[in-house]
């Protein structure tokens, strides 16, 4: 049984903050901890890969579109990119 697609920001909806807070630091932190030791002199395009990543996190916890900057996200929910 295929379960039917359904859009980030329905599920979001669904979502009270904290929740949706403690889901995408679990998501980030589960894949940052288990790659930590291999991203040790990793490229710049590996890194663009995580930041994208929390970005995109962070505009669900946010509730924002893709057009929002992610910066002053980051920010405003006290994360640091992905390289500190």
């Amino acid at each position: 049984m295929q379960l039917p697609h359904m859009h980030p920001s329905y599920v979001r909806s669904l979502l009270t903050d904290d929740v949706a807070k403690t889901v995408t630091c679990s998501i980030l932190a589960s894949e940052l901890d288990y790659c930590n030791g291999l991203l040790h002199g990793a490229p710049t395009t590996t890194f663009d890969v995580f930041q994208h990543m929390q970005i995109n996190l962070a505009r669900v916890i946010c509730q924002c579109d893709e057009r929002t900057d992610g910066g002053p996200l980051l920010r405003a929910i006290h994360w640091l990119p992905v390289r500190h």
